[in-house]
């Protein structure tokens, strides 16, 4: 499908009700930007095409097939038409599960463990698979739909693979998708890998800790927090203090070392 300026997209009416809502074809065209939907300024239009709901499923399966392997976008796309589909969608996400692109088959496969339309022996294949960078997004989704069915075992491995992954620099994407998993139902917890996190080299990965924190902050999270603290980036910092601060006045006695410190920055 090709981008439609907004001078030329057509709404539905009485003469054309066939036409795609011109808001659609908007959000559609911005999916695809890199300085519209980005990993620092985030993606207004992946609200605006869920607004839409089914009636956008159609355009995203176009997009889906359309796009090749390593399109930058097509794993955005993927994640929206698992939110948003219904059985029509499942043979485009089994083919996509298929695909050697990690982003891709992690996506994809997310999409349909979300949906419940995995097998426990696909999952644990795919969990043990072979370390490697070129699958680690892959083994983490795996290994996290594993983890939040109650499988123990699972939730040790998915710890201990972002653990892993926060000593390699150049895994920082696929460390950032684990920690997203993490937030998704707070299951399995990620606590424990969340410190390594905290002191990663990349601002995107730390960034992502804090999310994590600030979504459901508890007495687990006090060592990453201690460092994100003292973060080289101002708003990192100041966003720690400010979670800190909110916990702390319900339980100060929980909080005391943190809010010692806190008073030394000052």
């Amino acid at each position: 499908m090709r981008a439609v300026p907004a001078a030329e997209a057509v709404s539905p009416t009485a003469a054309d009700p066939a036409a795609t809502d011109v808001g659609l074809l908007r959000a559609l065209w911005e999916l695809r930007q890199r300085t519209r939907c980005n990993d620092v300024s985030g993606c207004d239009a992946e609200d605006v095409v869920r607004g839409y709901g089914s009636a956008a499923l159609d355009e995203l399966g176009i997009l889906a097939r359309q796009a090749g392997p390593r399109t930058p976008w097509l794993p955005r796309v993927l994640r929206l038409i698992g939110e948003l589909g219904d059985d029509r969608v499942e043979p485009l996400l089994r083919e996509m599960a298929a695909s050697e692109e990690d982003a891709v088959r992690s996506s994809a496969l997310l999409a349909l463990i979300r949906r419940g339309a995995v097998e426990t022996e696909r999952l644990e294949r795919e969990a043990g698979t072979r370390a490697a960078a070129a699958t680690s997004r892959s083994r983490l989704t795996a290994a996290w739909a594993l983890g939040r069915n109650g499988d123990v075992a699972a939730q040790t491995r998915f710890n201990a693979m972002l653990q892993e992954l926060a000593g390699q620099i150049v895994a920082a994407d696929s460390l950032r998708w684990g920690y997203w998993l993490c937030g998704l139902d707070q299951q399995p917890s990620c606590s424990a890998a969340l410190v390594a996190g905290a002191r990663h080299p990349g601002y995107l990965v730390r960034r992502e800790v804090l999310r994590r924190i600030e979504a459901r902050p508890t007495p687990a999270h006090r060592d990453a927090l201690a460092i994100l603290m003292h973060d080289p980036m101002l708003p990192l910092r100041r966003d720690a203090r400010a979670v800190v601060r909110a916990v702390a006045g319900s339980a100060p006695e929980t909080w005391a070392g943190l809010l010692a410190e806190l008073e030394k920055a000052q």
